[in-house]
């Protein structure tokens, strides 16, 4: 995937996610109050499985035959002013900027759980896979991801009764079992990622209150006698200056009011859960298939063609032969051309049509230094016309999408053959627009 196809996924990734996390905001409370915390903490699922969803290659029209042909590259080589070619393009200093702000960004999360990581002090061992810290903010807490170890503040014996603390562990051990760190550090990955996305810092805080809510829900489930001292111990708890990036708290997030008043709320019956999963796994596949949909859709072959930018400044014409002395012999006549089926296979673009309608390179383009690789998604019939095509992976650049989609409109493809007859399919031919060699040339 070459930069200016990264940016586009990037982009496509942005908006899929914000859409995902309004959904999700929207929901999140009515969910909860109908089916429990822990559907409306599942929903969060959608967002990643957005992204993801427009990583798949686009859909295609019903009538299509599945079956996608790869065409032969095309070439299309010029050679800038000198000038040109020591400007940096604009999307280097984008991917600059991006990149510059994700380590920023990963550098402060760093940087604050280093901090609480220091603020523990040296922790001592009090039972198995427990710790005792020197300080008390923010604990008790879940503390790292691959070896997750559960630890207590220094005073967890005077603050807390027996029953208390075995709630507590049994809060911290139900995060690590359902394996709440990897999704904080996905979380957190996220936001490094797609730093410029307010939507995605936005919902960090609702992300991790619906978390502790559905620990509380996992946990009650097993004890729902001992609501009263699993409130009494929330009410006991200092809660942190700061949250953990990678990590669990036990009383992270306000407002308490709102995780003890689940408390006295009943959990949801059997039915109301299995209707709530149903509901989940709509929702959560819908959305996946409409970020997955939302990708540009083949364009009608009776839309014109955008035009065709003007040629670029042609090479000399090579000087004439020269005059054949006495006795030489004249070179053998080139061979007669070969069948369509024995030149290139199928789905590839006929070298006649292409040499007719060469894509051509922009002049502002060859000006400006300007580069990219363009790939068309191009379906055809059963002759090998263009019925509809669309740009699936852009160059970066309009000027260079542009001349590659005048340029395909014009041309035939040989059509796939399936069971000795030909059938309509889509072709997915690669353009190349690259700077450094004789203007004007264009092969296969």
């Amino acid at each position: 995937m070459n930069p200016a196809e990264s940016l586009q996924a990037l982009v496509q990734a942005a908006l899929a996610s914000s859409v995902a996390i309004l959904l999700v905001l929207a929901l999140r409370r009515l969910l909860r109050k109908a089916f429990g915390a822990r559907l409306a903490y599942a929903a969060w699922a959608l967002v990643p499985l957005a992204m993801l969803a427009t990583l798949l290659p686009a859909g295609q029209p019903s009538s299509m035959t599945v079956a996608v042909r790869q065409a032969i590259p095309v070439l299309v080589v010029a050679t800038p002013p000198q000038a040109a070619t020591d400007a940096l393009p604009p999307l280097f200093w984008v991917l600059l900027l991006w990149g510059v702000g994700g380590l920023v960004g990963a550098g402060y999360f760093l940087h604050r759980q280093r901090r609480f990581v220091r603020g523990l002090g040296a922790l001592s061992a009090c039972g198995e896979g427990l710790y005792r810290a020197q300080g008390s903010a923010g604990l008790p807490a879940v503390v790292g991801v691959l070896r997750p170890r559960i630890v207590l503040p220094a005073d967890c014996d005077r603050r807390y009764s027996g029953e208390q603390l075995a709630l507590l562990r049994r809060h911290e051990q139900a995060h690590i079992a359902g394996g709440d760190m990897y999704a904080n550090l996905i979380a957190v990955a996220l936001r490094c990622v797609f730093w410029f996305n307010p939507l995605v810092h936005l919902a960090a805080r609702p992300f991790r209150h619906d978390q502790e809510l559905a620990c509380d829900a996992r946990v009650l489930a097993r004890a729902p006698q001992a609501r009263r001292c699993y409130g009494e111990a929330m009410l006991l708890t200092q809660l942190a200056s700061q949250t953990l990036p990678v990590g669990c708290h036990w009383g992270q997030v306000h407002p308490l009011k709102e995780r003890i008043e689940m408390l006295t709320r009943p959990l949801p019956t059997l039915k109301r859960s299995l209707l709530g999963m149903a509901l989940l796994a709509i929702l959560l596949s819908g959305g996946a298939y409409a970020s997955w949909a939302s990708q540009p859709a083949l364009q009608s072959a009776d839309t014109p063609a955008p035009p065709a930018p003007p040629p670029s400044p042609t090479a000399p014409m090579p000087p004439p032969p020269p005059a054949m002395d006495a006795g030489m012999v004249p070179p053998p006549p080139p061979p007669p051309p070969m069948a369509a089926d024995e030149r290139l296979p199928e789905g590839s673009i006929d070298a006649a049509s292409r040499q007719l309608n060469p894509p051509q390179y922009p002049a502002e383009a060859i000006k400006a230094g300007v580069a990219g690789t363009v790939i068309l998604m191009v379906a055809i019939d059963d002759h090998g016309r263009v019925q509809g095509l669309r740009i699936d992976r852009s160059s970066g650049h309009d000027d260079l999408d542009r001349a590659a989609l005048a340029a395909a409109a014009r041309w035939t493809f040989l059509p796939a053959i399936e069971h000795g007859k030909p059938v309509a399919s889509r072709v997915r031919v690669p353009i190349e627009f690259a700077l450094g060699g004789p203007p004007g040339l264009s092969q296969q």
